[in-house]
C-alpha cells in the first residue's frame, strides 16, 4: 500500500483504529487481512489470529500481534499447515521444525515467556532460511563512494541484493509513484530541465511510494500499457539517474529484471492505484508529493501555476526552489499575442524542511556575510563538541567561513536574480528566478582557484589544506570524485587553471578516502554540510525589502 493511503489509514480509518492500543469496541467484529507486512512495523494488537504456518522466526512476530496490550484471557491463534511438508525444500523443512516447537509449548501457551523457555539452539533450526550474502570488496565500496557519478558504471552493481542477501524465497521489489511532472516535461523540455534535477529538488517522500514483488508490478504494468501504450514513464535507480521510457517499452521490455530494485515514475493520468494498492485496471491515481499524511501543522512544500491566487497564502514564508516554464517558445508560437495562463509552474518548500541549500530562492533574501557568519558559528558549535584534534577543528572551521566564496563572483548573483551591485547575497530573495537562466555554474568549484590564495589556508598544515579543499568542494555534493564536465568552469579563471583544478579533485578525493577512510571522510564532510544547511534553514537575519 501507498504510505499516504497507509498512514491515513492508521491516523483515520475508525475500523484499523480498533486494533490499536486504548480502542474502544462497540461490541462487532471487525477482521484484518494483511500479508507479512503486519508482522513489524505497526504497534497492533488483535483478539484472534488465523494463519497459514511460516518459519519460527515469523510465527514469533504474528504472535506478538496477539493480545499485545494484554487486555484479555481468552485469545486463540488457529494455524494451518500442510498435511505433508515437501522434503528436499529447506523452507518446507524451516516451517516442519517450526510446527514441532509449537507443539511443544505447554498448555498451548504462546506468551513471550513461553517462546523463550523453548530450546534456543532448536528454535534458531527453524529460521528462515539465511539468504546468500554477497561478497563486498574494498573495490566494491569504492565505486560506490562515487556519488557524483550517476548513472551506470562498470563494475559497480546495484546496492540492493548487498544490503539484504539473496534469498529464493524473497523475490525482487520495485517502488511506484507518481507525478505530474512525468506528463509535464517531455523530451524536449527534459533537456533544460533534466528529470534527476526536479527530483534532486524535490525528493520522493517515504508517504509517495508502495512497494511490491517486481512480478506483480510488471503485470500491473502491462494492463495500464494496453490502455496507454505511449504514456511517458521515468525509471529511477537507486543512484538517482533517470532513465524515460514509455508504458509500451517498460512492460513490453523481455529483460524481466530490469525495474528490479528501482522506483518507476508513473504520471496520474494513467491511473493505476486503488485504495493505495497498485492496480493495473483502475484509471485513476493522485499526486501525494504536495500533501502530507497527517494534515497538522504547515503544508511543507507546495507546487504552483502562475501564483494561483488560492494558494498564495500557504506559500507565505516559504522559499521558490524552481520555477519550471512549461511553454518555453509561448511568446514565438503567440506572435507577440498574450500568453495563455498555467505556463509557469513554480515549486516552493519551507526552509526547515529544505532539501537543498535554497541558494537561488528563498523565503528572503540572505546577505551573503550574514550566511557566512551563521555557517561559521554553527560548525565551532559542532566541532567543539566532537572529540577532534585541534587541527581538524581548525580545518573545518577554515573550511566554513570561505565555503561560499565562490558565490562573490558577478555571475552567481546574476543567477540569484541580485542586480545590486552594492551587495553580495547568499540566497536570494525573489520570488521568481530568471526564467530563461540555466547556468551550470558551481561556485563550490570557483573557491577552489581562491582558497589556496587565502592566508588563512596557507598557515595549514598540507594534510589539512588537503581536507579543507575538499569539503568545499563536497558540501553539496560534488568532488566525490569529481565535478561533471558542464559544472568544472569560472568565467575569471584561465582554461588551464580550470583544468589543473578539475584533475585535482578526484585524486585529492582518493588520497583523503585512504587516510580517513571512506565512513570517515563522509562523516567530516557532512559536519561542514549540516552546518551550512542548519544557516540555510534558519538565517540569523534577511535583508530587509525583498529583491
Amino acid at each position: 500500500m501507498r504510505g499516504f493511503e497507509r498512514d491515513k489509514l492508521v491516523s483515520k480509518d475508525a475500523i484499523f483504529r480498533r486494533f490499536l492500543s486504548g480502542a474502544k469496541t462497540d461490541g462487532t467484529t471487525v477482521y484484518l487481512v494483511c500479508t507479512s507486512a503486519g508482522e513489524v512495523g505497526v504497534n497492533i494488537s488483535a483478539d484472534h489470529l488465523i494463519c497459514d504456518l511460516s518459519p519460527f522466526d515469523s510465527m514469533v512476530q504474528r504472535f506478538g500481534r496477539v493480545n499485545r496490550f494484554g487486555d484479555r484471557n481468552d485469545t486463540k491463534i488457529h494455524i494451518f499447515y500442510p498435511a505433508k511438508f515437501k522434503k528436499d525444500d529447506d523452507l518446507d523443512d524451516r516451517r516442519e521444525k517450526t510446527l514441532t516447537l509449537i507443539q511443544k509449548l505447554p498448555g498451548k501457551d504462546a506468551s513471550p515467556k513461553a517462546l523463550g523457555e523453548l530450546d534456543p539452539n532448536e528454535c534458531l533450526a527453524a529460521f528462515t532460511p539465511t539468504p546468500t550474502i554477497l561478497p563486498a570488496t574494498d573495490i566494491l565500496f569504492d565505486s560506490w563512494a562515487l556519488t557524483t557519478i550517476k548513472g551506470k558504471l562498470p563494475g559497480r552493481p546495484a546496492v540492493e541484493p548487498y544490503l539484504h542477501g539473496i534469498s529464493e524465497y524473497e523475490l525482487p521489489e520495485t517502488y511506484v509513484a507518481w507525478r505530474e511532472e512525468v506528463d509535464v516535461i517531455t523530451e524536449e523540455l527534459s533537456k533544460q530541465y533534466p528529470p534527476e534535477d526536479l527530483l534532486e529538488d524535490y525528493p520522493l517522500k517515504p508517504h509517495e511510494l508502495l512497494r511490491d514483488r517486481s512480478g506483480r508490478v510488471l503485470e500491473d504494468l502491462k494492463k495500464l500499457a494496453k490502455r496507454h501504450p505511449d504514456a511517458p514513464v521515468w525509471l529511477l535507480a537507486d543512484d538517482g539517474s533517470v532513465e524515460p521510457s514509455t508504458l509500451r517499452d517498460l512492460a513490453g521490455d523481455k529483460k524481466k529484471d530490469r525495474i528490479d530494485y528501482k522506483t518507476i515514475l508513473l504520471p496520474p493520468s494513467v491511473g493505476g492505484l486503488s485504495e493505495g494498492l497498485l492496480d493495473g485496471d483502475s484509471d485513476t491515481a493522485g499526486d501525494v508529493a504536495d500533501v502530507w499524511p497527517d494534515g497538522d501543522g504547515p503544508q511543507p512544500r507546495i507546487r504552483v501555476r502562475d501564483a494561483n491566487p488560492q494558494l498564495m497564502e500557504k506559500i507565505k514564508g516559504m522559499r521558490l526552489i524552481r520555477t519550471i516554464d512549461t511553454v518555453p517558445r509561448a511568446e514565438e508560437e503567440s506572435d507577440g499575442g498574450e500568453v495563455a495562463g498555467h505556463r509557469f509552474w513554480h515549486w516552493y518548500e519551507l526552509p526547515k524542511w529544505a532539501d537543498d541549500d535554497g541558494s537561488k530562492s528563498g523565503a528572503g533574501a540572505v546577505l551573503w556575510q550574514v550566511h557566512t557568519d551563521d555557517v561559521v558559528c554553527n560548525t565551532k558549535r559542532i566541532v567543539e563538541q566532537l572529540p577532534l584534534s585541534d587541527e581538524l577543528r581548525k580545518a573545518i572551521v577554515i573550511a566554513a567561513r570561505f565555503h561560499d566564496h565562490g558565490k562573490r563572483r558577478p555571475l552567481f548573483q546574476r543567477i540569484v536574480g541580485n542586480a545590486d551591485s552594492n551587495i553580495l547575497l547568499a540566497k536570494s530573495g525573489r520570488k521568481k528566478q530568471p526564467y530563461s537562466l540555466n547556468e551550470h555554474y558551481r561556485h563550490e568549484f570557483a573557491l577552489l582557484l581562491d582558497f589556496q590564495k587565502e592566508s588563512e589556508f596557507l598557515d595549514l598544515s598540507q594534510e589539512m589544506r588537503e581536507l579543507a579543499l575538499h569539503l568545499v568542494a563536497a558540501h553539496h555534493g560534488r568532488g566525490r570524485p569529481h565535478f561533471p564536465a558542464e559544472e568544472a568552469h569560472d568565467p575569471e579563471a584561465t582554461e588551464k587553471a580550470i583544468s589543473i583544478a578539475a584533475a585535482q579533485v578526484p585524486q585529492r578525493f582518493a588520497r583523503l578516502q585512504r587516510k580517513y577512510g571512506r565512513w570517515g571522510l563522509a562523516y567530516l564532510e557532512s559536519l561542514l554540510r549540516a552546518a551550512d544547511y542548519a544557516a540555510s534553514a534558519n538565517p540569523s537575519a534577511f535583508l530587509e525589502g525583498d529583491l
